[in-house]
């Protein structure tokens, strides 16, 4: 495993973290994590971007409302020869990212084309108050039960 994928797989839910490693395998070293588990503060800064500090909108989610908050998700962008490149979003490279996703299981956003995360029944709000009531292991406990 690259020390990038590592880095991000640190924090991830038990139960997300299968996948996680599953991408990790089936994915060419060309994409890369930019993205995996995400504190509330974290969150607030990038919800913030581009509504009250400077910056383009990168999400949609506010503090509490992300799948990263709770380790059930991460981002990926490309990388060829370890350096960043952009793709457009109807880049077709997108498609060999978004089929590896479908493969092992993890859903992924249309309007967010780096994004996955682990599919299940319960909305983000369910996850939230679990969360609430529960804490991180109250969540990840809801999820075993699921399955």
């Amino acid at each position: 495993m690259t020390p990038r994928r590592s880095q991000f797989k640190k924090g991830l839910s038990p139960v997300y973290l299968p996948f996680y490693e599953a991408l990790c395998d089936l994915l060419p070293e060309s994409w890369q994590p930019v993205s995996g588990l995400r504190s509330w503060d974290i969150q607030a800064k990038l919800y913030a971007q581009g509504r009250t500090t400077a910056g383009s909108i990168v999400t949609r989610a506010k503090p509490g409302w992300s799948f990263h908050q709770y380790g059930l998700a991460s981002d990926w962008e490309y990388f060829p020869d370890g350096k960043y490149t952009p793709l457009e979003f109807d880049d077709p490279r997108w498609l060999d990212y978004q089929q590896a996703c479908d493969k092992i299981g993890v859903s992924c956003v249309s309007w967010e084309k780096p994004h996955n995360q682990h599919k299940t029944s319960l909305t983000i709000k369910d996850i939230l108050e679990v969360y609430a009531s529960h804490g991180q292991s109250g969540v990840d406990q809801f999820l075993r039960e699921e399955y």
